[in-house]
């Protein structure tokens, strides 16, 4: 509609500037500006006539007289939408507030009933309980009444049976005691007897056993000797082995002659070498270095196989070394 207007408005503005052209060439006085003029108008009708047949047909509609048409911005539709719009939302919320309002009333309402619905259910359910308490305090009272009496009957047999088993206990007891006091004194006897036995016994046993002790000790003095001789001879035997076992590595330095190495062996029960130190030097430190080198070559030292000799006389072996 707004477009019609506008097409139609400047169409008619057009058409008054070709009739205020007309009249103007006609009233001037200079027939050469009046063709000049007449061209020019030409030119523009041309293009008026070439304009107004390119614009879209104009549509006509009837305009009720109490309406006062004119053209509005688009600024102006774009508030008059919002303004429109605003009014149906405020409608809406008013519909949505009362509706709202509708709805928590009715939800209020349908609250009230269910809760006093369930005060009543409560109240009932509570009547209810109590009757039921009541009910099972008053057989509670009864079944205590009853657990009393048994209680007291039971009390009264176990107060009989306790004192006819003292009684029993009392008189198991006194002859218990008399047939103690009688094992005591046939004990005593028997005691008397067999120390007066074994007094005997002992005094035979005494003889053989001092003889027997005279025995047993030439025997283990002897054996002992026989023991601590074999024992002697076996360290020196491996000690001795141990020793040449170290020569055979030992490679004296020149102009050592006279001077003596002394090394701390510690060995591992199976042989192997566990460390070694010099503890005197020889005064020589290329002498003392072949005699640590002789030590540290023996891949393994021969050693008993009496483990406790072993641990009491080769864990930690002595050595001196005289070079030649």
């Amino acid at each position: 509609m707004k477009k019609i207007s506008a097409t139609k408005t400047n169409n008619q503005t057009k058409i008054a500037l070709l009739l205020d052209a007309l009249k103007a060439i006609f009233k001037a006085k200079d027939k050469r500006f009046l063709l000049a003029s007449v061209l020019l108008h030409i030119v523009l009708f041309s293009m008026l006539l070439i304009s107004w047949q390119n614009s879209e047909p104009v549509k006509i509609s009837s305009i009720p007289n109490s309406v006062q048409a004119r053209v509005i911005s688009l600024d102006e539709l774009k508030a008059l939408r919002e303004k429109r719009e605003a009014e149906q939302k405020k409608q809406i919320d008013k519909k949505n507030a009362q509706k709202k309002k509708q709805e928590l009333k009715r939800k209020k309402e349908l609250k009230r009933k269910k809760e006093l619905k369930r005060k009543k259910e409560l109240k009932r359910k509570e009547l209810k309980k109590k009757k039921a308490r009541e009910k099972k305090q008053e057989a509670k009272r009864k079944a205590d009444e009853q657990k009393k009496i048994q209680i007291k009957k039971k009390q009264r047999e176990k107060r009989l049976k306790e004192e006819q088993k003292k009684k029993e206990e009392e008189r198991q007891k006194r002859e218990r005691l008399e047939k103690i006091k009688q094992e005591k004194e046939q004990v005593k006897r028997q005691e008397r007897e067999q120390r007066l036995l074994e007094k005997m016994q002992q005094a035979e046993l005494e003889t053989q056993r001092q003889f027997e002790a005279e025995r047993v000790a030439k025997e283990l003095s002897r054996q002992q000797r026989l023991s601590q001789e074999q024992e002697l001879n076996e360290i020196n035997k491996y000690k001795n082995l141990i020793r040449l076992k170290i020569k055979q590595q030992l490679h004296y330095p020149p102009k050592t002659k006279g001077l003596k190495v002394t090394v701390k062996v510690k060995l591992f029960s199976t042989g192997e070498l566990a460390s070694v130190t010099v503890i005197k030097s020889s005064g020589s430190q290329a002498l003392d270095r072949a005699g640590l080198s002789a030590v540290r070559g023996v891949v393994k030292f021969p050693l008993p196989e009496d483990q406790a000799l072993v641990d009491r006389e080769f864990r930690e072996i002595v050595m001196g070394f005289i070079s030649p």
